[in-house]
């Protein structure tokens, strides 16, 4: 609000009167104060260009505190000062650096005479943490008051980056007396207060604004860059840093002419600015957490990190019962908590790897440097006649693009090293996979060789000590031939040699296989393993899919000794949730990482289990192929709980359309299952359902069909005449026949002269690869012959 003269031309005449006195009294004392020196002194105007530090001149009083400001109590008082009565030198104690938190309101005077030709002048205050400023000017004749009060919002006072500014009009060589009153109750720097003409002003504040606006430009430019390669690069690393640039340059703006309309000019801080204080801290440990401790062996350092998180967020919750005094304490011990675990943990990153790490640590240089040099502008009394001009908040974003392009930097070069780490870790697997692949073709012949004379070998031992070694050497060479067989799967899975093919299952029936297959092995170590399903049909590769289960099943089996197993299947949106439980030994932190890999395994495992430990990696594998993800969730064992291993597969789900199945059944292809009630009938007549097919007790016989598909196993003697007799006696019945005969011990000759009749010999222990191949090949033939 601003008082001109002919306001104060309406007042009451005796309060014109007092305020004359007061001019007049203060125009008294000046000469009597010893505290500044030269204060009888008057301040020259003379050069039109110049900006004239009223608080930092030797003319001026100085601030010193008035509890009564300019009132009339005060003016009585200066009265009684006038009265002949000696005057102390030191009665008025001044400062450089006033303590509003303690005395809410200062005042200070000085005299000047303008010996320009300008008389249009600007009077400015720094520091948007005043609230209150008040101005009185006296010529000897007449009196100009001003007064601006952020409280009542903002008057006709100019805005600026710095603060607020006075329009004084100064007629040619005339002596002017001007008395300031300053009044705020929060922590406050030592205003600046200058006096220079309009067009000076007008070009300086402009000069301002404009680098202020650059620089906050450069900022936030610098903050989207940050944030568009956390999409681009799917970093977690750039996105917490572009989050706590955005809450440093907050912190930065708020101090200044931003602030104003953020804060509304209210003397006690809102009560969202302690959640935005909390947000800030988050952000900046969350930054660094990512950057500096990425490895999972840096879980101890991970785990005081969070300790501070949680210190963060309960000062929060505090903040809501604290005095300002106290929540101010509170936030600057955690800014110092939070300052001294980046750099510890700095220290410690630069001492084992250095490089972009030491770069890292630079780029909080120039924030810690600004935050030092604010606490020291708000606690450090500058000596009298040192200027405290208020550009830091200009140099403060200057500062901040120092910070983010050093940490841009840094993490440039983590990228490009994590690049080449990532190149060399791919070079060292394919030279491990090229390894394998051959080690893998060098073992096949030789395992083969040793089957065959182990076989021969039978016949020539007839001791029991030898029937006992030799069956102890039968088994050592199933385990070879079982880990051979693994390597070859990793070998064509790390290849791509392996190809998904995807159809329709039932799942109850492959359920129903698992169960019937591991039950006999958890019986025999005294464990229950129970399977829980809400899901019928899915389309999925149904091999893949049992060789992941069968992998698991063995693993939880096998590491669990007592309690049991449960594998659960459960339908999430659009994808399905397999998830293995068991009671067994557990997994240790430090060896989750590593139990997917083939060239690493568990030092307790390994000395525990015996077996080569690639199940693990075979799964993973599968499951990629799937297009799917594995994650596991165990803690070791201890005296107090047993609480084992959960190992969850997450895979696409695909229910399966009741049109897809009637589809297999129209191909043209009959299907009779001739097999005993055994359990190979179970598993074969299981495989068909999940595949989609429908046997002749499922479907009409009626009608021809081109293939019939007669499924049986060998029975006595089998021989080229007695199959081509049984082939001649189905034809007559079904027409065109094909025979799938589970049958061992074929001889080569024998199995040509088979074929030639249209019967194809299947493994007598059954593999479901083999009938599924078949049951391709003849709906590949009915295809074609249709075409």
């Amino acid at each position: 609000m601003h008082i001109s003269q002919s306001t104060f031309s309406e007042l009451p005449v005796h309060l014109a009167v007092k305020w004359v006195v007061l001019v007049v009294l203060f125009s008294f004392t000046m000469p009597t104060i010893g505290a500044v020196p030269d204060t009888g002194k008057v301040l020259i105007l003379s050069d039109p260009k110049a900006r004239h530090d009223i608080n930092s001149a030797p003319q001026a009083s100085g601030l010193y505190a008035c509890p009564k400001g300019l009132s009339p109590d005060a003016v009585v008082k200066l009265q009684r000062m006038a009265m002949l009565e000696p005057i102390d030198p030191h009665s008025l104690q001044t400062t450089t650096l006033p303590d509003f938190q303690r005395n809410h309101r200062y005042c200070m005077f000085i005299a000047f005479r303008n010996e320009t030709d300008q008389y249009q002048w600007k009077l400015h205050f720094s520091n948007f943490f005043l609230h209150k400023v008040k101005i009185i000017l006296w010529d000897g004749t007449s009196l100009q008051a001003y007064q601006s009060d952020w409280m009542s919002g903002v008057g006709t006072e100019s805005i600026n980056v710095l603060g607020r500014a006075f329009s004084l009009k100064l007629e040619h060589n005339k002596d002017y007396f001007m008395a300031v009153e300053l009044t705020s109750r929060g922590l406050v720097a030592a205003p600046y207060v200058a006096l220079m003409t309009k067009h000076q002003y007008q070009a300086w504040s402009a000069a301002m604004s404009d680098l202020y606006s650059l620089s906050t430009g450069v900022v936030l430019g610098l903050v989207l860059m940050a944030l568009l390669c956390s999409v681009i690069l799917k970093d977690i690393t750039f996105f917490w840093f572009g989050i706590s640039s955005l809450f440093l340059f907050s912190f930065f703006a708020i101090r200044s002419h931003l602030g104003l309309f953020v804060i509304h000019g209210d003397e006690d801080l809102p009560p969202w600015i302690w959640l935005w204080a909390t947000m800030a801290l988050l952000s900046f440990m969350l930054f660094a957490r990512s950057f500096l401790l990425p490895e999972p062996d840096d879980r101890p350092l991970k785990r005081i990190f969070n300790a501070a998180i949680v210190i963060f967020l309960l000062s929060l919750l505090l903040s809501q019962f604290l005095s300002r005094q106290w929540n101010v304490a509170v936030y600057l011990l955690n800014g110092i908590i939070m300052i001294t675990l980046i750099f510890s943990a700095g220290i410690v990153r630069v001492i084992e790897k250095g490089r972009y790490y030491l770069i890292f640590m630079l780029g909080w240089v120039p924030v810690l440097f600004s935050l030092v040099e604010l606490v020291g502008t708000v606690t450090i009394e500058p000596k009298p006649g040192d200027s405290t001009l208020s550009y830091k908040i200009l140099r403060e974003p200057v500062y901040q693009i120092v910070h983010m392009l050093i940490h841009f930097v840094a993490m440039v070069i983590r990228i490009d090293t994590l690049k080449k780490e990532k190149h060399q870790a791919e070079m060292k697997n394919e030279a491990k996979s090229r390894f394998l692949a051959s080690v893998s073709h060098d073992l096949r012949q030789p395992l083969h060789s040793m089957g065959m004379f182990l076989a021969h070998l039978n016949d020539y031992v007839s001791s029991p000590a030898g029937q006992n070694v030799l069956t102890k050497v039968y088994g050592l060479h199933t385990t070879m031939n079982d880990s051979f067989k693994k390597l070859m799967d990793l070998s064509r899975l790390e290849a791509g040699a392996v190809k998904l093919n995807s159809e329709s299952i039932d799942l109850r029936l492959l359920i129903a296989r698992m169960q019937l297959e591991f039950e006999p092995y958890a019986c025999a170590k005294g464990l229950k393993i129970r399977f829980r399903s809400n899901i019928k049909k899915l389309d999925t590769d149904p091999e893949l899919l049992e060789r992941i289960l069968r992998n698991l099943l063995t693993n939880a089996i096998k590491y669990t000794e007592t309690g049991g197993v449960l594998v659960g299947f459960r339908r999430r949106k659009r994808h399905l949730l397999i998830q293995v439980w068991d009671t067994g030994c557990g997994i240790s932190a430090d060896d989750q990482h590593v139990i997917f890999d083939i060239y690493e395994r568990s030092e307790k495992v390994s000395a525990s289990h015996k077996g080569m430990g690639i199940g693990l990696a075979i799964v993973r594998h599968l499951v990629d192929l799937l297009g799917g993800e594995i994650l596991v969730r165990s803690a070791e064992s201890n005296t107090r709980a047993k609480t084992g291993t959960l190992f969850q597969v997450k895979l696409p789900y695909t229910e399966t359309s009741s049109q897809e199945t009637e589809s297999k059944a129209k191909t043209g292809l009959r299907i009779i299952v001739d097999l005993p009630d055994t359990p190979m009938l179970s598993k074969v007549s299981g495989s068909l359902k999940s595949w989609g097919y429908l046997t002749t007790d499922e479907s009409s016989e009626g009608g021809s069909v081109p293939i019939t598909l007669i499924i049986m196993a060998c029975a006595g003697q089998l021989t080229a005449e007695s199959m081509a007799d049984s082939v001649s006696h189905l034809e007559e019945q079904y027409g065109n026949v094909v025979i799938a005969l589970f049958c061992d011990h074929v001889d080569r000759e024998l199995a040509g002269k088979l074929t030639a009749l249209n019967v194809h010999i299947l493994s007598a222990h059954y593999r479901p690869a083999q009938l599924r191949s078949l049951l391709r090949y003849l709906e590949s033939f009915l295809l074609k012959k249709q075409t």
